[in-house]
């Protein structure tokens, strides 16, 4: 059974290949994979007669996928499609000799016919008519994939076409060429076509023209050896017939005369008595005669028929072989793209066919080729020169270039060249380096100092030491400049040590310059600023008093020996006298300032005169932060005074719109209250304490309803908080009515009240679906009442009852 691998089809593509093979769907099995990756494997496990796959969007991978397929399984036909193709990814998929390609969308049709075909569906049984060489040279020609299975008389072989190509002979004791050679050779060969190809590996080398003349000479030999082998045994049995009819007697002549007649003693043949010796010796030379012009005729055709195949051996199959052997070397050439390959090909050409005539023409193309050859080489070896970053391994990695073309060419075009610029590699290092000082900005100083050392180091006596040499000069003096301005940005971050670094550096890598020394004394006024710098950590970090640090500042100035130092400790010492008068002003005025027994405006312009005569800048944040707490304190005694006074008057507002509520709904019952009582029949008593008997149906209603009292509407939810809360004429049990409680009280005569309301609340709730629903009782068109549902979100009038 054939086996068809699918890669990565979609579904519709796989159910559209499924109904081509329908028909032969118990010769066909089909496989897919989702993944390129996984196919190698599968082939090397599986038996697999043809792959089709789909490629999204053709890249590297693919074509080494497909490279991979073509080398390692050639004889396994691939169908390669794509909806992404250009002629240049045609181009590349058609030199893989195992790939047929179709650009999507993809003719069903013509994709059906290339299956069958290479599958070798629909074809099967024997071939009449034609013989093996003819049936093989013809499969060459249309590129059959099939397996043949050739009989003759008890002999059976197997021969194995991929693409036309006899790649495997098989006769149980013989296989490839050997094989080949004797199943080519058979006398009345039948030849059954198997469906689909057996995986083989290739083990026939031989072009199949060269296997059929091969062939056909081991046959004739054969041929000519039995021939020979039958016209000696002839000539030896007539030299033996010869002497015995010489020799024998009258009764051996007339056993010869009844060999001629082809009779028995005693039919129709002559008697012995009757037989005449003189005639039998007649008739037996006659035969013999025969006899030897039937031999010299069969010798004559055979030596004509040997002149008729040298000759059309020398002049026709000969030079056929000969040229199509040279045409396959151009095509596959063709097929190459290395030149190395290409040259390898015809060198092998050359030396294994010294008597070709296309010899001549095979090596003017490996002259070609060669110089093709040495000129890319050349070409490569400049541009990978060129293109190699000119840095610390520039020498060695160029010198590795060049030479590798010496080592392949020792005697070619460029050699002289190439060693000339090998001599070169220096120079162009030295103006690399030089080049690079230049293009570094100037305000880069590590970056160009470090430039600069480098060329100094490498060319001491270089073309450009002088300007070299004068550059740096240059940058000791433009980044003393720099220096001394970043100090002062030091300074002012109260970070000194990055510029001590600076300075330190600068000594190091500018020690000659004149800008040295006054680096040295900026250096030495940094470091004792930083030796400050720390002692007032130090006394931030204890928390020390004005006292407490000048006793330290006092303390440290026996340490320090540098006449910095201690001119900047003398400095600090005299400041922190001060700074001690002036605390002991600002904890005064402060002292003074904080005495709530002080009426708080002789306080604030107590402490407003210190700010404005004696308060020091240490002080000056701290008395505005004072001055703030007590225009504070004094805000805020007159905020409370103010608040008390609007608080009493919310209260009175309050209880201002509390009464007229009380009033509005006091009177809103008494309208209703005379309403009700004016309809008489004795149907509805009206309480004291806002409440509605229904005589007819013994219900206790609130008179209001909640779009009375509340003025507005409720959800379900609220409704139930509603009269949950209720507490009204001495009771607390409210509840929402019944749609039958609503309907008796508002549409029967004499009805209740009308407020206005459109829709009213009930007790009953329930689910209807996905909603929680309850009835209400919603007035309709014609002024009456009836019972409907709504969701529990809606906003409706709640009128309370209980029981």
């Amino acid at each position: 059974m054939s086996k068809i691998l699918l890669v990565d089809i979609d579904t519709e593509m796989q159910n559209v290949i499924r109904e081509m093979l329908k028909e032969h769907s118990g010769q066909v099995e089909i496989m897919t994979s989702g993944d390129a990756k996984e196919v190698l494997n599968i082939v090397g496990n599986v038996n697999i007669n043809m792959i089709i796959v789909d490629l999204k969007m053709p890249d590297f991978e693919d074509f080494e996928f497909l490279s991979a397929l073509d080398q390692r399984y050639p004889h396994i036909p691939v169908i390669v499609t794509t909806a992404f193709g250009t002629p240049d990814i045609e181009l590349r998929i058609k030199r893989y000799k195992s790939c047929l390609y179709f650009a999507k969308p993809v003719n069903a049709g013509v994709l059906k016919e290339k299956i069958y075909e290479e599958l070798n569906l629909g074809v099967g049984g024997q071939i009449h008519g034609i013989g093996l060489p003819s049936f093989l040279q013809m499969s060459e020609m249309e590129k059959t994939t099939c397996t043949l299975r050739i009989t003759s008389d008890e002999k059976v072989g197997l021969l194995y076409l991929v693409k036309g190509e006899l790649i495997a002979a098989d006769t149980g004791l013989k296989s490839g060429n050997e094989a080949a050679f004797e199943i080519v050779g058979w006398e009345n060969a039948v030849i059954e076509i198997e469906k689909g190809a057996v995986k083989k590996k290739k083990d026939i080398t031989m072009p199949l023209m060269n296997i059929l003349m091969e062939a056909l000479s081991i046959k004739d030999d054969r041929e000519n050896r039995e021939k020979e082998k039958k016209k000696r045994e002839k000539k030896e049995k007539e030299k033996s017939k010869q002497k015995k009819t010489e020799d024998k007697t009258d009764g051996e002549l007339e056993l010869d005369a009844e060999e001629e007649t082809g009779g028995k003693p005693g039919e129709d043949a002559p008697k012995k008595s009757d037989a005449v010796p003189g005639e039998i010796l007649s008739a037996s030379k006659s035969l013999r005669r025969k006899r030897i012009k039937t031999m010299t005729y069969a010798a004559l055709l055979v030596v004509i028929l040997s002149v008729a195949g040298w000759f059309s051996w020398v002049t026709i199959l000969q030079p056929k072989i000969i040229k199509k052997k040279y045409d396959d070397v151009l095509i596959s050439i063709g097929y190459q793209e290395s030149l190395d390959e290409k040259y390898y090909i015809l060198e092998d050409y050359v030396s294994n066919n010294p008597e070709s005539p296309f010899l001549s023409g095979a090596k003017k193309k490996m002259v070609e080729i060669k110089r093709r050859i040495l000129e890319n080489d050349y070409k490569r070896a400049i541009a990978g020169v060129d293109r190699l970053p000119i840095d610390d391994d520039y020498n060695i990695k160029a010198k590795i270039l060049y030479n590798e073309y010496l080592e392949k060419h020792p005697e070619g075009p460029h050699v002289e060249e190439i060693k000339q610029k090998i001599s070169e590699i220096d120079e162009v290092l030295e103006e690399k380096r030089f080049t690079d000082i230049g293009e570094i900005p100037s305000d880069q100083y590590e970056v160009r100092l470090r430039a600069i050392n480098d060329y100094v180091e490498n060319h001491p006596e270089g073309r450009y030491i002088e300007e070299v040499t004068a550059l740096k000069k240059e940058q000791a003096k433009a980044y003393y400049d720099v220096l001394k301005k970043q100090a002062e940005a030091c300074e002012k971050e109260g970070d000194l040590h990055p510029c001590i670094q600076m300075c330190s550096k600068f000594i190091e890598d500018y020690p000659e310059s004149p800008q040295a020394s006054g680096v040295s004394v900026l250096m030495a006024d940094m470091q004792a600023a930083t030796i400050m710098a720390e002692l007032k950590k130090s006394v931030e970090e204890d928390q020390l008093d004005y006292e407490g640090a000048r006793a330290f500042y006092a303390e440290q100035m026996k340490q320090y020996e540098g006449e910095e130092v201690k001119k900047s400790i003398r400095m600090v010492l005299a400041k922190l006298d001060k700074q001690i008068e002036r605390k002991k002003a600002w904890e005064k005025i402060y002292s003074e300032s904080k005495d709530k027994g002080t009426d708080i405006d002789k306080r604030i312009q107590s402490l407003e005169a210190y700010m404005r005569n004696d308060a020091s800048k240490p002080y000056y944040n701290a008395g505005e932060q004072l001055l703030a707490i007590l225009n504070k304190e004094k805000q805020s005694i007159i905020k409370k005074e103010m608040l008390e006074r609007e608080r009493k008057k919310q209260e009175e507002e309050r209880l201002r719109k509390i009464r007229e509520e009380e009033e509005r709904l006091e009177t809103e019952k008494k309208s209703i209250s005379a309403e009700l009582e004016s309809l008489g029949n004795g149907r509805y008593q009206v309480n004291a304490a806002g409440t509605v008997s229904d005589m007819k149906t013994g219900l206790l209603w609130n008179i209001l309803d909640t779009r009375v009292e509340l003025k507005k509407c409720l959800t379900y939810r609220e409704a139930n908080a509603y009269v949950d809360n209720l507490e009204l004429g001495g009771y607390d049990d409210w509840r929402l009515p019944t749609s039958h409680e609503l309907l008796m009280l508002l549409n029967t005569e004499p009805g209740f009240h009308d407020t206005g309301a459109r829709r009213y609340w009930t007790s009953e709730s329930y689910t209807k679906g996905f909603h929680d629903i309850a009835n209400v009782i919603e007035r309709t068109t014609d002024n009456t009442w009836r019972k409907s549902g709504t969701k529990l979100i809606e906003c409706c009038t709640v009128r309370a009852v209980r029981p």
